[in-house]
């Protein structure tokens, strides 16, 4: 940690060197205070294995100096330096095969056991929510970076929206039941998040925002086609079934890409801070929550490295 040298025995020091971390910036030292009791100073060399593959993660690593190489089949996929952290995607995933993670360089870590983060998430949402809000800021942030386009599949138009009928709670409460897969056991929260959503009617050509906007709330297409559009020249379409916003939403970035009505719409609203207090009180679907986007988002980075690794191969001879 710059200006100070911390020891394995430096509460204060620890938790000032995790507040360092992007995900945590904005959280007060007592939120921090019981990952840094349980968590543990570690010096690695360069070469060395932090986390072995083929196995279930034990422990994840806060990068607080240095660098880590992550390893896919023996090849570096990806190199994290300080303030990343590594093991916890693959843990909060329930990953069998766990992740391969050689230090790059001589690296200083914060290492934090498996079940003790999960004890820390289920006393602390303000902690848990910082983490599942830098995981969508990652997913969103690594979509975007996709070659070829954010990969959205086709969409599905669904009914004309003149045929849908005015959407009451059993109807939202199924849209969101299909639409959340880790919510489906969660029947009383999803009534709650669906009462507070509210029915949107608009019109074809209508501009729901612009790239670069706040992002206030997202939306659960129930009938049209919605088209995005980014400042770089990216497209894509979204059905029905779809949500739109989201990523941006919950992770309180702005919005990547301008929205407009390609047909008319049927669509419920959504508010992030509604989902957030739900999540608050339904610990259990929270974690779920974690589970969903850190699988997610492992299934994107993966898809990321192995085109990265692929074009680095020398090509066939013919």
């Amino acid at each position: 940690m710059p200006g100070r040298a911390l020891t394995s025995g430096d509460l204060i020091g620890r938790i000032l060197a995790l507040r360092t971390f992007p995900g945590f910036l904005g959280l007060d030292p007592s939120d921090l205070a019981t990952m840094a009791e349980v968590s543990e100073l570690n010096w690695f060399a360069r070469g060395d294995e932090m986390i072995a593959p083929g196995r279930p993660v034990t422990h994840i690593h806060m990068l607080l100096e240095g660098a880590v190489d992550i390893l896919k089949d023996g090849e570096v996929a990806r190199r994290l330096e300080a303030r990343g952290a590594v093991g916890g995607l693959a843990a909060l995933a329930g990953s069998e095969q766990g992740q391969h993670v050689v230090a790059a360089e001589p690296t200083l870590s914060l290492m934090l056991a498996v079940e003790d983060m999960f004890d820390v998430f289920e006393d602390n949402f303000r902690l848990a929510s910082a983490v599942l809000k830098a995981m969508t800021r990652e997913m969103l942030n690594t979509r975007r970076s996709l070659q070829g386009g954010p990969g959205y599949n086709p969409p599905e138009p669904g009914p004309p929206a003149s045929e849908v009928p005015e959407l009451g709670l059993v109807e939202k409460m199924m849209w969101t039941h299909r639409a959340l897969p880790f919510g489906k056991d969660f029947i009383e929260a999803i009534a709650e998040l669906s009462s507070a959503a509210q029915e949107v009617r608009v019109k074809s050509g209508t501009v729901l925002w612009k790239a670069s906007d706040p992002s206030d709330d997202y939306f659960g297409i129930v009938s049209g086609v919605l088209a995005g559009v980014t400042n770089e020249g990216q497209a894509f379409r979204f059905g029905s079934k779809s949500m739109v916003g989201i990523l941006d939403a919950l992770s309180s970035s702005p919005r990547w890409y301008t929205a407009t009505a390609e047909t008319d719409l049927v669509m419920i609203r959504f508010e992030p801070r509604v989902y957030f207090e739900i999540l608050e009180d339904h610990t259990d679907m929270a974690l779920e929550a974690m589970r969903f986007v850190a699988t997610a988002l492992l299934q994107m980075l993966d898809q990321v490295a192995q085109r990265k690794l692929a074009s680095q191969r020398p090509a066939a001879a013919e």
